[in-house]
């Protein structure tokens, strides 16, 4: 009997196809084109500062120390790379851009402050700031600040804030004023890769 279910196990086994025993399938391919990998939102503001005549008392010869914005500005970084954050600032007067020589010292005119960072921020125009922009990290970090803000992929937790306070050196202004000029900071934010 032992013989005749083994014989019949055999024949059957033999009478299918041997393309059948093996296992068969397929594979489809699905492409990710990562074309970013950082994302930067920059909320709130820094409200407007009026320079009065108390004022130039207080701050004549430095002696008011630096006169400080009200407000918070607030970054976000979103990344899925590691990343740093570096700042710089220009200034235009009455709309001309690049007006840095109304300053007597550009890099000591404007303080950042945020996190464990307090300092001057040098005088830069990175205007537009793009991925298109042509900023190269490798050479052209040197003019502009490292603040002290870096991080790695945190897509996972919503990215990671940091707010930051403005203040000025009314010592610094130098040339020739008239009643109702205007002064505009533009502060620039620049994240790059850090392993870059």
């Amino acid at each position: 009997m032992r013989k005749y279910v083994l014989g019949s196990i055999l024949a059957l086994l033999l009478a299918v196809p041997l393309t059948a025993l093996g296992d068969t399938g397929g594979s489809a391919d699905a492409t990710l084109n990562i074309l970013s990998v950082i994302n930067t939102v920059v909320t709130g503001a820094w409200d407007a500062l009026d320079l009065e005549q108390d004022d130039i008392d207080l701050y004549a010869g430095g002696g008011g120390g630096l006169m400080s914005f009200t407000g918070t500005l607030t970054v976000t970084v979103e990344a899925i790379t590691d990343w740093q954050v570096h700042a710089s600032y220009s200034a235009s007067l009455n709309g001309a851009a690049h007006s840095s020589g109304i300053f007597a010292v550009p890099n000591s005119t404007l303080q950042l402050s945020g996190g464990a960072f307090t300092d001057f921020i040098k005088y830069y125009n990175v205007d537009p700031i793009t991925p298109e922009h042509g900023l190269n990290p490798l050479t052209d970090l040197g003019p502009l600040t490292d603040i002290g803000f870096t991080g790695g992929n945190n897509i996972a937790t919503g990215g990671n804030s940091r707010g930051f306070t403005l203040a000025w050196d009314p010592a610094q202004l130098d040339g020739d004023f008239d009643v109702g000029d205007t002064i505009v900071f533009t502060v620039f934010f620049v994240v790059t890769e850090s392993d870059l």
